[in-house]
Order: structure tokens, then C-alpha cells, then sequence
């Protein structure tokens, strides 16, 4: 599975519509999350201010009746995802493949040929099982990853199984404090050595959980900036602002938001690979 920078930590719906400004229009509905009712917004591209020369229609997700179908990334080579769901109306396979237009066209869904995509295209599956409502397994490519939930229902533990080789290779454990994730050790199997990653937060919207809660998204690779909001088997509630190993911190972030409360825009830096950019985030 893959954290943004894989977890150096080497370490977003739309009825495909355009606002006045030219983007995707906001869907808009009221959903009751625990406590507090929120505007639900869906992500629909994510562009950055310092595009690469490949660049020029940054990432996209796409929507139809009210769930997300495809989502295309050029940054991460043009990585792009075909979503099915189960009769509970959670994601259950994704299709994953890659997406070229030689005359650099934007993706259209209302053009692709998804079964020739289903039969011929895509290079591999992700399969999600459930159990009582909750993803117990998920499956891709030559590994599976079994998650593990306390009485509360919050997942404690993902463990990364080779299934080619027969062996589990990594661990992660989640540690709450006051019912938010606080940090995240991550076990190798293998060496025995491990890791440990603290964050901090703001008390905004991640965009990406808004996908995991709606859909049921337990991973996505964008290859942007809202990568960093989400690690193997967990996406945060909340946008972060700070990640720290060791006393170190190896990553910051500062957002701007709309009047829902989700971000519209991004600086971060990574201090680790020396990388850095501004990104604006379109719902």
C-alpha cells in the first residue's frame, strides 16, 4: 500500500457540470457525522501552482449518480481507477490502469468504453471484503491487508500479508488520544525495527475522508499534497498540519478554507525529499 512519498513515509463528485469559474459545480448535502452536521462537498480536482511539464489537467475525480466512478492522476503517471460498489453502496473492487490522451484531452467519462476497459485496460484489481459493515480485507496485487478493530470501532492495527511469498511484512498500529488518532508506529516483520510518526492537526475538513465515509475509500495515491492526509488502512478526519518522526519533523502544511470548512488551498514542504508546492483543491 502507498503513503504519499511512500511513507517516507515514503509517506478527491460531481454531476460533471461547470461553475461560473469554469470548474466542477459543488454538490451540496447535509450528512450526520457523529455529532455535528456538515455540508458535504466532493472533490473534484486538484491542480497545482508548479505543474510539471506533463501536467495540464492535474487530478481528477469524476462522479455519476452520486458516486464516484473514475479517478484519473496525472502526476502519478497518469494512474487512473474505474470504482464498482456493493448493494450497501460501498466501493467493493477498483480497477486500476492508466489513462493517455495523445492530443492531451481532458478525460471524458461520457466517451470512455469502461467494459473494454474491464476486459483489456486495467493492470490490476483492489478487492474490499466487509464484515458487519466493516472492511476487514483488502486485496491488490500480490498482498493483502487485514485490518483489526477495538470495541469502539476504530481500526488499531493493519497488517500488510505477501501473499506470493507467504509472509506478513509490515505492521501498522493506530494510538488514539481522546478518540483522535495521535500517532502511528509501524512495525517491519521482518527486521523487527519500527518506526514512529506523531501528527498534528487542524479541525477542518480532509477532503479524502469525506470519500472514505461517503463510499467507503480505504486508499488513494493522487500524488499531491492530500496524500499526506492519509496512511495504510487509516484516512484522518482532519488536514495535517505537521508530521513528526523521531522529534523531527519532516513535513508542514498551511491551508486556506472555504465557509464549509474544507481546504481550497495548499502550501506544503517536505523536508525530507526537499520538495515543496501550492496546490488548489476544486469540489
Amino acid at each position: 500500500m502507498k503513503i504519499k512519498l511512500k511513507l517516507l513515509f515514503i509517506l478527491i463528485p460531481l454531476f460533471y457540470n461547470c461553475s461560473s469559474s469554469g470548474e466542477n459545480e459543488i454538490q451540496t448535502k447535509e450528512i450526520d457525522e457523529n455529532v455535528t452536521p456538515i455540508v458535504l462537498q466532493l472533490i473534484t480536482n486538484i491542480k497545482s501552482l508548479n505543474p510539471k511539464s506533463w501536467e495540464k489537467h492535474g487530478a481528477l475525480l469524476f462522479y455519476e449518480n452520486d458516486y464516484l466512478k473514475f479517478s484519473v492522476f496525472e502526476t502519478c503517471s497518469s494512474n487512473m481507477q474505474l470504482y464498482e460498489y456493493n448493494n450497501e453502496g460501498k466501493i467493493s473492487i477498483v480497477y486500476h490502469g492508466r489513462y493517455y490522451d495523445e492530443n492531451g484531452e481532458k478525460f471524458n467519462p461520457n466517451n470512455f468504453d469502461t467494459d473494454e476497459y474491464k476486459a483489456n485496460g486495467f493492470s490490476y484489481l483492489e478487492k474490499y471484503t466487509y464484515e458487519n459493515g466493516r472492511v476487514i480485507e483488502r486485496q491488490v496485487e500480490e498482498r493483502i491487508f487485514y485490518y483489526s478493530y477495538d470495541e469502539k470501532g476504530r481500526v488499531i492495527n493493519v497488517d500488510q500479508y505477501e501473499s506470493d511469498g507467504k509472509y506478513y511484512y509490515e505492521r501498522f498500529t493506530y494510538n488514539y488520544n481522546n478518540n483522535e488518532i495521535e500517532s502511528i508506529k509501524i512495525d517491519n516483520l521482518e527486521t523487527g525495527r519500527s518506526k514512529l510518526y506523531t501528527f498534528e492537526f487542524d479541525d477542518k475538513i480532509n477532503p479524502i475522508y469525506v470519500l472514505k465515509t461517503k463510499f467507503g475509500l480505504e486508499s488513494i495515491e493522487t500524488c499531491t499534497g492530500l496524500d499526506y492526509n492519509l496512511v495504510d488502512g487509516m484516512i484522518f478526519k482532519n488536514n495535517v498540519l505537521k508530521l513528526i518522526s523521531n522529534d523531527n519533523l519532516i513535513y508542514s502544511s498551511n491551508f486556506e478554507y472555504d465557509n464549509n470548512r474544507y481546504p481550497i488551498r495548499a502550501s506544503w514542504i517536505d523536508f525530507r525529499l526537499n520538495d515543496s508546492n501550492v496546490e488548489n483543491y476544486f469540489y
